[in-house]
């Protein structure tokens, strides 16, 4: 017996038996795909870590589970990146939803400030360059008067009396930490905010202290708890983060914004845009496909059956690929959403064949045998050519690449054996009308087709010239393509996680984008920095050992000298006092200002004095206006919002003045287990 003979009895065996047991045909399909369908919801999950998308036997992968196993405690957090219009706000806002957070046992597991040990306030001093230090030393010295007036009267009226003696004593930067003129500009536009009832505070840190630590952001390390039962297990935690972000908002200040990133936090984001934009493409496609069905059967319940043939399909290719991959990673998820366009066009084909032996031989069993028998073999052809090709996406290091394939490509298979299985079983019980003359009754969309295909033929030489000149065309582009190795730009740019991630990139200082090198010996960690300097694509490397700050000796003397220069000043800088009546300090403030505008020849002095003398009026409008208790808490609020930063950035400052030499033991331990293992390796990063 032939191929071709013994393929047509093994089809035609087939057809008999399904046809002539539907309904023992239909339970068991509805019995496995309820099993396959519980399989698939108790062995499938989403794994959003780009990481996964490489082989886990490529060099990468196991250096990275060497890292992972070094150094567990930096390995899946998130990131919080706390900004506010000064660094004051930033900073204080920084600890208060570190220590909100770190209170909450149930949600996570650790919350940490990088830096923020009281070793590092002590000894920060040291860590900055010379001639940092050294221009921290000069500003410092040039504000000792100052310090020292407001330490004496911490108060509006003490403040406003070091600009009135400045405008009157023969010394313009008497007392001044900076020059009159900018200090002026820099208050006015505070207090005019004020006024206006904007929240905003004037940022003392941005004109005593140095460059580094003017930065905006801050920083919060956190280690959350994972359910692993919900599609996104950090979703509990991360709701619990938003609830402290507006917990710490302060309705007296200026607003703080906090952003979510970090490896969690970009995974829930892809997490939660991924099962969004699935269901959404799912329910576009079903219902796309749902009308051009309608179109091409004209019957409602062909249709019906075409798609409960497709969701059968579906349930057991999910259960597929439970079985064979386990886990969806960013590429291979699309497999779902592609098998409706593919998987349904075997029932078309069928449906189709169906229809037109109905109208040539009436009776629905044979007409049903005829269409098993005949477009099997077909069908399983198109599946064959069509699944090579996807299965050539298998033999890759591209892990999401290789698992779309194998998924796409057996799910054709899968798909193929439920059109052949359950579509003829459902057509056994679905009424069949009487023959319809397909040449007479023929719908729009054919005749439109047959259109199209006449213009085609009448014109094929100009097509087929215009074909060829596309096609060399495509070849010329095709070698300017480029890729983009960035796997950051396979997530969603408008997520927060995303746009939060960008920014820190734009800095050297914040890029998450480092990498890490482990090595086991102290004196190789040493050369190989020396080594990676040499390299034009690496900006620095840090390890531990940069960690132990550089002319200690020279910078603690200047450190002492500094301490010496501002004496008694040096030990604590007291809280704010508040004014009961400071309207005595404005009015002779202005009138210094009236009586030094004359003698001011400076276009830019002139016009800060000028802004300063108007916002000082209206200061003193408000105070003849407002009735306690009303008053009270305007003089409150007017002051923090110009001294207000002062005392926590003097405190910090002189804490550093307790600066004692460091030694890599000194470190604390919890600090040097982020850049030395249990196991003795080093970090370098």
């Amino acid at each position: 017996m032939s191929i071709k003979a013994h393929s047509s009895n093994l089809f035609s065996r087939f057809s008999d038996y399904s046809l002539r047991y539907p309904w023992l045909m239909l339970c068991i399909i509805g019995l496995l795909a309820f099993v396959a369908l519980q399989y698939t919801v108790k062995h499938l999950s989403i794994n959003t870590d780009t990481a996964e998308l490489i082989a886990p036997d490529a060099p990468f992968q196991q250096n990275r589970r060497n890292f992972e196993k070094a150094f567990a405690q930096d390995m899946h957090t998130l990131l919080l990146v706390v900004e506010s219009d000064s660094p004051e706000l930033t900073k204080a806002a920084t600890k208060r939803l570190s220590r909100l957070l770190s209170a909450d046992k149930t949600h996570f597991d650790s919350v940490s400030i990088p830096n923020d040990e009281a070793f590092f306030h002590q000894n920060g001093l040291l860590y900055m360059e010379m001639p940092e230090l050294q221009d921290l030393s000069n500003r410092l010295s040039e504000a000792q008067p100052f310090i020292g007036r407001i330490i004496q009267q911490p108060t509006l009226t003490g403040f406003f009396s070091i600009f009135e003696d400045a405008l009157t004593s023969a010394d313009k930067t008497r007392d001044l930490p900076l020059d009159l003129t900018t200090l002026i500009n820099k208050v006015a536009t505070a207090m005019h905010k004020n006024l206006k009832g904007e929240q905003n505070l004037l940022s003392w840190k941005k004109m005593l202290a140095d460059k580094k630590s003017q930065s905006n952001k801050g920083f919060i390390f956190v280690s959350p708890k994972f359910d692993y039962a919900q599609i996104r297990p950090a979703e509990q935690a991360i709701a619990v983060i938003h609830q402290g972000i507006a917990h710490i908002q302060d309705p007296n200040l200026p607003a703080v914004k906090v952003w979510i990133t970090g490896e969690v936090g970009l995974e829930d984001d892809e997490l939660s845009g991924m099962s969004a934009g699935t269901f959404t493409a799912s329910i576009f496609s079903i219902v796309l496909v749902f009308f051009i069905l309608l179109i091409a059967y004209r019957s409602l319940l062909f249709t019906l059956a075409t798609l409960v043939t497709l969701a059968i399909g579906m349930v057991f290719c999910g259960a597929f690929a439970a079985l064979a991959v386990r886990e969806l990673n960013l590429i291979s998820v699309a497999f779902a959403v592609s098998n409706i366009g593919l998987g349904v066009e075997y029932a078309i084909h069928f449906c189709l064949r169906y229809r037109d032996n109905l109208n040539h031989h009436i009776e629905r069993s044979r007409a049903l045998r005829s269409t098993l028998t005949s477009t099997t073999p077909s069908l399983l052809l198109c599946a064959g050519t069509t699944a090579i090709g996807l299965y050539a996406f298998i033999p890759t290091d591209y892990k999401g690449v290789s698992e779309l394939g194998l998924l796409a490509g057996t799910s054709l298979f899968i798909c193929l054996m439920v059109t052949l299985t359950a579509l003829p079983a459902l057509l056994r019980f679905i009424p069949v009308s009487a023959p319809v003359d397909t040449i007479k009754t023929r719908p729009a969309v054919s005749t439109w087709a047959e259109k199209v295909a006449k213009f085609t033929l009448h014109f094929a030489k100009p097509i087929t010239l215009m074909t060829v000149l596309f096609a060399v065309l495509s070849v010329i582009l095709v070698f300017k393509v480029k890729t983009d190795f960035n796997p950051i730009n396979l997530r969603d740019p408008n997520t927060e996680s995303v746009v939060a991630f960008k920014n820190l990139m734009k800095d050297k200082d914040t890029t998450p984008m480092t990498l890490t090198v482990l090595v086991n010996d102290e004196k190789q960690v040493k050369a190989l920095q020396q080594k990676l300097l040499t390299i034009a694509s690496v900006d620095k490397s840090i390890s531990l050992f940069d960690f132990v700050p550089d002319d200690q000796e020279e910078k603690l003397a200047m450190i002492d000298e500094l301490g010496l220069l501002l004496g008694s000043q040096a030990q604590s800088f007291p809280p704010l006092k508040i004014d009961p009546n400071p309207a005595a300090g404005i009015l002779r403030l202005l009138a210094a200002i009236e009586a030094g505008l004359p003698t001011k020849t400076d276009k830019l002095e002139i016009a800060a004095l000028q802004a300063f003398k108007k916002e000082l009026q209206d200061v003193l409008l408000e105070l003849e206006t407002r009735q306690e208790p009303d008053r009270s808490l305007f003089v409150e609020k007017l002051q923090t919002t110009l001294l207000g930063t002062l005392p926590p950035v003097m405190n910090e400052l002189l804490s550093g003045f307790k600066a004692r030499e460091v030694l890599l033991t000194d470190l604390p331990a919890d600090f040097k287990a982020r850049w030395l293992s249990k196991e003795g390796l080093y970090r370098i990063q």
